[in-house]
């Protein structure tokens, strides 16, 4: 019996609408923020006027009603167009608004979720540390617990969005002593006293997102602004990585779709009678297309668990362990291989397109620079690759 992929007439229509407003709206100024490494903020107005910002959560919250299937088509069409535009949204939704969704009790989601979902404030996921990056147990932001509030002392590096957020998800340490059983995650606002975004860093690729430092200087949050339980933060960061990756995923896949969109095009200028004498050429083309639809297809088979494991969380329905450890090891997979299928494609087709695809104002060129940041955040490559190899070794090669 084979296993059924197709969408429904009801996610086809989405996301041909959102093909058509993305093309449209967002990609003829695309290059111009890139090059002028500003901050979208005309784009991301149109966005959230499209309900985008909030695709994934329920209406009562602000959101679309849809569930994760249709966030990932959104973003793999959000891909085709920029990288660094995907990093800024996917970054507010797919990971921050997405731990505020799981974790949030009801009055946090009515309170932050819902303006965060209409797109009136963006939002960020402050984890990474100058000395703790892939090791999250390494924290040194403290909070410590003082009557009502926590205060909340140190810093974050390379966090999307941190300067531009208007609430930010931060993880610290509420128990030094514990290492990871003593992090926790708050709620923070942008204009609380003693919270600043620094220096924002100088990257080499989707330079249209901003990626900043941020400070807590004796930075009080009320104690209601804790999300989950005092000492659970690690399991919300691992949680919330996981749920993730599956529209990076997404978003990486679309980016790959249009590299080699832009290869298949510079072929077709060859005259048929030269093609045939090339057949090495055609050999790369036919390799290209299986991993891009391999990708994509394992992007929507982890897309189809994520939605699963996100509304059973946030249901606080009990997660059985399998079907946790199976979650971790897909996502931490299907991220894996989609960002390096996107690498592979891209080298490959700037070496078939030339020097013309090498310019950084060829989608090709940015999309080079773009794309290695997909195999760097939201967990190395290498972090991911552990993450599948400690859980062959606990659960064997199958899933079950």
């Amino acid at each position: 019996m084979p296993i059924d992929f197709t969408f429904s007439e009801e996610q086809e229509q989405f996301r041909k609408t959102a093909r058509e407003f993305l093309r449209k709206e967002i990609e003829p100024k695309i290059q111009y923020y890139n090059d002028a490494e500003e901050w979208p903020e005309e784009l991301l107005k149109k966005y959230a006027a499209q309900g985008y910002m909030g695709v994934p959560f329920p209406k009562k919250y602000g959101g679309m009603g849809y569930g994760e299937l249709e966030y990932d088509i959104l973003m793999e069409e959000v891909g085709k167009i920029d990288p660094s535009f995907s990093t800024t949204v996917g970054a507010h939704c797919g990971l921050a608004s997405q731990s505020l969704y799981m974790f949030g009790n009801e009055e946090q989601r009515l309170k932050y979720l819902v303006p965060l979902a209409k797109g009136e404030k963006l939002c960020a996921f402050a984890l990474t540390e100058p000395e703790a990056g892939s090791d999250v147990p390494a924290i040194k932001t403290s909070a410590v617990k003082e009557g009502n509030h926590y205060v909340l002392n140190g810093s974050k590096q390379f966090i999307s969005n941190g300067d531009m957020a208007g609430v930010v998800i931060v993880f610290a340490s509420t128990d030094p002593d514990l290492g990871s059983k003593g992090l926790s995650a708050f709620i923070v606002e942008k204009d609380t006293p003693g919270f600043s975004p620094g220096k924002l860093e100088e990257k080499m690729g989707i330079k249209g997102s901003h990626t900043s430092e941020l400070f807590f200087e004796d930075c009080e949050v009320p104690e209601e602004n804790l999300l989950g339980q005092e000492g659970r933060g690690y399991p919300v960061a691992l949680t919330a990585l996981d749920a993730a990756r599956a529209s990076l995923s997404s978003g990486a896949v679309g980016a790959t779709e249009r590299a080699f969109e832009c290869v298949v095009e510079h072929v077709r200028g060859i005259p048929p009678d030269e093609l045939m004498q090339r057949e090495s050429l055609l050999f790369e083309l036919a390799d290209m297309a299986m991993q891009i639809k391999a990708a994509r297809y394992f992007c929507y088979h982890v897309g189809a668990q994520v939605g699963e494991y996100i509304e059973m969380i946030a249901n606080h329905v009990k997660v059985d362990r399998s079907f946790r450890d199976r979650m971790s090891r897909n996502a931490a997979m299907v991220k894996v291989f989609a960002t390096e299928v996107g690498a592979l494609v891209l080298n490959r087709a700037i070496d078939i397109v030339g020097m013309d695809g090498y310019m950084e104002n060829h989608l090709l060129g940015r999309g080079f620079n773009d794309g290695v940041i997909g195999e760097i955040y939201e967990g190395t490559n290498d972090i991911n690759r552990l993450v599948v190899g400690m859980d062959i070794v606990a659960r064997g090669v199958g899933e079950e």
